[in-house]
């Protein structure tokens, strides 16, 4: 079989899933993952011959999307801030909108000499691997989930060479030293929220997007209850949350004590980051 006909077959499956928004991208893709033929090839070489059972690892990619299965757990793989991180289904998808963490961390580290940096509910490791990889700093990456350390631990020996500090921790309990900086994105989602969210979304752990309280808070109050004795004085806390959570969540960093409070808005233009200063 040509590959060409291949991708006509697959990408009129891939168009079948309500998930798949450009059929063509993914089939790309997918056939540079399973069977190794770059995207470039693709373009130029499209009569190029392809086996049986490379079909067969085509269709079950294919077969997987049309169950849901996010495309990245499919190639254990997701860009983000420019790094390609290893994904599996325990931990949280790295999605384009926490960049925006990402780059208000940066702004307001890149004047402190190797500022102490804690991501917290780091999932992938993301947040502070990009952080990490953009200015000189030490770097702590903590979760509660070993499963998802696992995946922390490799992109960490992948993108950042094994330079920073790994904790199994229920947020703080395992944590004693004070950072210049706190970035999380930890699980806000309200039960009502989630009941609504796509079935490609339901694939990812629940754990890392639901949070045990009406208004989906739960956690991020501990947080900020917890994170002024781990900031050094005029350290940061950033905490990523839904827009509908902002406000709400802006009061609870006032209420305990934090200062200089903002709101920031993601590439979408809604408002998805929360940040206060801590003084002593």
């Amino acid at each position: 079989m040509r590959l060409n006909d291949a991708k006509k077959e697959i990408i009129a499956i891939l168009s079948n899933n309500s998930d798949v928004e450009n059929a063509p991208r993914e089939f790309s893709i997918i056939a540079e993952f399973s069977l190794g033929i770059s995207k470039l090839d693709q373009i130029i070489k499209p009569d190029i011959e392809i086996s049986s059972s490379d079909y067969q690892k085509l269709l079950e990619c294919a077969n997987q999307r049309l169950n849901h299965t996010p495309l990245s757990y499919i190639t254990q793989k997701r860009e983000f801030f420019g790094l390609d991180f290893y994904v599996s289904e325990n931990t949280l998808i790295p999605r384009p909108d926490t960049e925006t963490l990402v780059e208000e961390a940066l702004n307001e580290l890149k004047n402190i000499p190797c500022p102490d940096v804690l991501d917290l509910c780091t999932g992938t490791g993301a947040i502070g691997i990009a952080i990490k990889s953009n200015i000189s700093c030490t770097l702590t990456l903590s979760d509660i989930s070993e499963e998802a350390l696992k995946i922390t631990k490799k992109n960490a020996h992948s993108l950042i060479n094994d330079d920073c500090t790994i904790i199994c921790s229920d947020l703080f309990a395992k944590i004693s030293k004070k950072f210049d900086i706190i970035v999380t994105n930890p699980p806000y989602l309200t039960q009502e929220w989630y009941s609504i969210v796509t079935d490609e979304v339901k694939k990812e752990p629940k754990s890392a997007l639901v949070s045990d309280n009406n208004d989906g808070l739960d956690i991020i109050r501990k947080i900020i209850i917890q994170s002024p004795k781990h900031l050094k004085n005029g350290g940061f806390l950033m905490i990523e949350c839904d827009y509908r959570q902002t406000a709400l969540c802006a009061k609870l960093l006032s209420k305990a004590g934090f200062k200089e409070i903002k709101i920031v808005k993601d590439l979408a233009n809604k408002e998805r980051v929360v940040r206060g200063t801590y003084y002593a």
